[in-house]
């Protein structure tokens, strides 16, 4: 049983060598796991799939050079096989694949961009709150924080005969940074809402959200 646990253990660890070396072992491990998977629970995986992103980057952040490197890869396999690989033979699985599609190619995209060597410049200076960057993937929910501490959710609300809805304004928000709706969906309801426990509250970061306050008081923003 050991030995069983140790390959099994390397599978999970390091899939490329594992297909290397055990090519069909591997594809029966595949089938096993089909076989023993209800469609209503792969395509509940499928849908909780989107909400493990945010945990996944504060795992990666703590991690650096190769390690993280080879993490980042693991990740981009993971998406790639999800999307690209697998065969989904039910229409629930199809149908929740396809509910959350674009979420995960966005995700998959960001994954790759983390792969790519980081640009240096030696004018840009050190910021207090530690070096915060305004332009990676937080990019997007670094660009819908603004948003939130500058009012432009409330603005755009009231800009029309009858009172947007947050899903309104989401619809709104997603053509104006292009990203899909449903991303937007969750920020913009978040924070109309003012839920500071959801996850997508621009508050649920204090370190980034210092950032942007810092930023727009430079300008003469009263916080």
């Amino acid at each position: 049983m050991e030995g069983i646990d140790a390959l099994l253990e390397l599978f999970a660890r390091n899939r490329e060598i594992a297909e290397k070396l055990y090519p069909e072992l591997d594809q029966k491990l595949r089938e096993l796991v089909k076989k023993n998977t209800e469609p209503h629970e792969a395509a509940l995986f499928l849908i909780k799939l989107p909400e493990h992103f945010e945990k996944w980057k504060t795992e990666v952040r703590e991690y650096f050079g190769i390690k993280r490197a080879k993490a980042i890869q693991e990740k981009i396999s993971f998406y790639n096989s999800i999307l690209f690989e697998y065969e989904y033979q039910s229409e629930v699985e199809q149908m929740a694949l396809e509910s959350v599609k674009d979420e995960l190619v966005e995700q998959l995209e960001y994954w790759k961009r983390e792969l790519l060597p980081k640009p240096k410049d030696s004018t840009i200076q050190t910021e207090s709150f530690e070096d915060l960057d305004d332009t990676s993937y937080d990019d997007l929910r670094n660009r819908l924080r603004y948003f939130h501490e500058l009012g432009v959710y409330e603005f755009l609300q009231n800009q029309f005969e009858q009172k947007l809805t947050p899903n309104g304004v989401a619809f709104i928000v997603s053509k104006m940074v292009g990203c899909v709706e449903n991303t937007a969906s969750k920020n913009v309801r978040a924070s109309m809402n003012n839920d500071t426990f959801d996850d997508f509250h621009p508050d649920r970061n204090t370190k980034r959200m210092k950032k942007v306050r810092a930023n727009l008081e430079k300008f003469g923003k009263r916080i």
